[in-house]
Parts: structure tokens; sequence; C-alpha cells
């Protein structure tokens, strides 16, 4: 979250584990939404809106945990491969 962010900067200290693993995960994901939809800011609107093909859920939301973030990738590689959503 940006709280947790916030106060490790403030701090100037390291993220821990957890937090730099989820990093790392949101960070591909967006890249691999920038990729799918041709720019970072069409990524990140894709990544905040609620969406059909993942029950209502935010793409976002799901990739606060692994296996949420599998099911957003292979939702994205899906659409890059002209699959039905």
């Amino acid at each position: 979250s940006r709280s947790t962010y916030s106060r490790y900067r403030n701090k100037e200290q390291d993220l821990g584990t957890a937090e730099a693993e989820r990093a790392v995960r949101f960070a591909r994901l967006l890249a691999l939404a920038g990729e799918t939809f041709g720019s970072l800011e069409e990524a990140t609107e894709w990544m905040l809106e609620e969406n059909y093909a993942l029950g209502g859920e935010r793409p976002f939301d799901l990739a606060e945990t692994d296996p949420g973030a599998r099911v957003v990738q292979n939702l994205l590689l899906g659409i890059q491969h002209g699959h039905p959503v």
C-alpha cells in the first residue's frame, strides 16, 4: 500500500521481503498490461477498473496475492493471444 511504502521511505528503510515481492509482482503485471494495451497509461486504467472476466474484481486488487496475480497474468496473456474473455 502507499502508506506502507511511505512509512518505509520516511524511515529510509528497505522494504521487507513480503512488500518487495508484492512490488515486483505489481511491476511485472503492469509491464505485461502495458505490452497488452500499448501504453502504461492504458495499462494503469485497466488495472484499476472492475473486470467482468475477473468476476467484477479489479486486477489491481487480485494482484495482492500470488494466486490472484496469476489469474490476472493468464487473462492478459489470453488477451494478447486473441482468446475470448
